[in-house]
């Protein structure tokens, strides 16, 4: 069964009601009435089903009047990853939050680094992080979270330093690490509740930028003989790290 995100200020106690395009699909596509139930989550961990008391009909804003008869929290995962991606050319981002969120990552934070090409002014990356929290949205719906993962603004990686958790495990995949693999690296920190991996650009991190991660905290990782593009790379350590260290 589809799960429908109902954000929090649109519940009052065991009252909620959802509208906009989940309304349209439910009452249009799916064609569900009085005294149906749906299953739906407020993006905070809860996991909410609830009855179907009253349909508005308004053809412009359809509502859909709930009744919650359940309601339960669901952890998403035991571990806490943030993601620091660097934006890559075109639209691979749009990929790489979708996955991101499939995978159970908790936040992403785009990041400007000296070799990322694509910028954008206020505006645009404003409309760019609107878009890529929309797809988190769908996903989360599609996959069955409940805790709707939180994007940050755009921001640039030399600015990050009053972002990053004190006691994390701070990770850093580049390329010219020369022996020390991820894996290595999780199996020696297995009691880490929190993560923190900052993925580079098509162009790699600068030397400069290496340097200024590490005296940050973070360990540079080899991933292997290949060289992985960006957008590969970010899923590869985020499906790796949920499978050393996560319970689920």
């Amino acid at each position: 069964m589809r799960r429908f995100f109902i954000p929090e200020d649109r519940i009052q106690g065991d009252d909620a009601y959802i509208d906009g395009s989940d309304a349209l699909h439910i009452s249009k596509v799916l064609r569900m009435s009085k005294g149906d139930t749906i299953e739906a989550s407020d993006g905070t961990g809860n996991s909410l089903t609830a009855e179907i008391v009253d349909i508005a009909k308004d053809a412009s804003n359809p509502k859909i009047f709930l009744k919650i008869t359940d309601r339960k929290f669901l952890e998403e995962r035991t571990l806490n990853l943030r993601v620091f991606q660097a934006i890559p050319r075109g639209n691979a981002m749009d990929l790489i939050v979708e996955k991101f969120v499939e995978l159970g990552v908790g936040e992403i934070i785009p990041v400007i680094t000296e070799r990322t090409v694509p910028r954008y002014d206020k505006k645009k990356g404003a409309a760019k992080v609107e878009r890529w929290n929309k797809i988190a949205l769908e996903t989360m719906k599609k996959v069955g979270r409940t805790s709707l993962p939180y994007i940050d603004k755009i921001t640039p990686l030399d600015k990050i330093g009053g972002k990053i958790y004190n006691d994390s495990l701070k990770i850093l995949p580049w390329e010219l690490e020369p022996q020390k693999t991820l894996k290595d690296t999780l199996r020696q920190h297995t009691q880490h509740g929190k993560i923190e991996l900052v993925i580079g650009p098509e162009g790699g991190f600068s030397q400069g930028e290496v340097i200024y991660l590490t005296d940050l905290g973070f360990v540079t990782v080899t991933l292997g003989k290949r060289i992985l593009k960006t957008d590969t790379a970010g899923i590869v350590c985020v499906a790796n790290i949920f499978y050393e260290l996560d319970d689920d």
